[in-house]
C-alpha cells in the first residue's frame, strides 16, 4: 500500500523552493485561497509602484509566496495586512 503523503523534492539550493510562505504569512487552506496577485496588481491594490513591491519583497517587509521564480501575492492577505499595520501606528 503506498502513502498518500506528497513527497518533497529537496534541493541544495534554498531559492528553489516551488512556494514559499513568510513567516508573517498565515496558514491558508487552498480551497479559500481567494484571488492570487502578481507584483503589477498588488502594486496597483497598495497604490505604490512595481519596484516599492519589488523592494518590500526583496527586504522581506511584505507577505508573498513564491511559485517557480514568480512572486504571487493572496488580496487577503495583503489587504489584512495593510490593516494590521494600519492598526499598530494608532
Amino acid at each position: 500500500m503506498e502513502s498518500t503523503t506528497p513527497k518533497i523534492k529537496r534541493t541544495p539550493d534554498p531559492n528553489r523552493v516551488i512556494i514559499h510562505h513568510k513567516p508573517w504569512a498565515p496558514p491558508v487552506d487552498p480551497a479559500t485561497l481567494g484571488e492570487i496577485l502578481g507584483i503589477p496588481e498588488a502594486a496597483q491594490l497598495l497604490g505604490v509602484s512595481v519596484s516599492n513591491i519589488r523592494y518590500a519583497v526583496k527586504m522581506n517587509r511584505i507577505p508573498t509566496m513564491k511559485v517557480g521564480s514568480r512572486y504571487k501575492f493572496l488580496k487577503s492577505v495583503l489587504l489584512q495586512w495593510l490593516k494590521d499595520g494600519m492598526l499598530a501606528t494608532k
